[in-house]
């Protein structure tokens, strides 16, 4: 049995639903892409915060180590805690630094998400819907 040519109409609204259902897959991959990325930049964010805490920490009680140990060999306590201000001072700013040079390393960007994207906006403009760039 011989089937009878589609439509014009019912071949363009044929296109048209297989084109959004490809967008909504795309758009679940979109979707998906960033929730990995957002929970790695989290994962890394804990990371750097557990490690704060626990530097910070050992980081003072060495201080206090030896701000008495100056204190006992014969400088003033007010020119030891100078000393050691300073010291910590320069240790934040090099501890920022490192975390600043992490968030800068993650990638948010989708290369594979947006080309996909792009061939979905060129097949549905070549099938003559319209799509916004």
């Amino acid at each position: 049995m011989n089937r009878p040519p589609a439509s014009p109409a019912r071949l363009f609204s044929e296109i048209a639903e297989k084109s959004l259902a490809l967008l909504e897959v795309e758009l679940t991959i979109f979707n998906a892409e960033i929730a990995e990325k957002r929970a790695r930049a989290l994962h890394t964010l804990v990371w750097l915060v557990l490690a704060a805490v626990i530097g910070l920490g050992a980081f003072g009680l060495l201080l206090t180590a030896l701000l008495l140990s100056i204190i006992e060999w014969g400088l003033s306590p007010w020119l030891a805690a100078l000393a050691l201000a300073v010291a910590m001072a320069l240790i934040a700013y090099l501890a920022i630094r490192h975390a600043l040079a992490l968030l800068r390393g993650l990638n948010f960007s989708l290369p594979q998400t947006m080309a996909e994207l792009r061939k979905s906006a060129r097949l549905l403009t070549r099938s003559g819907l319209h799509v916004r760039s």
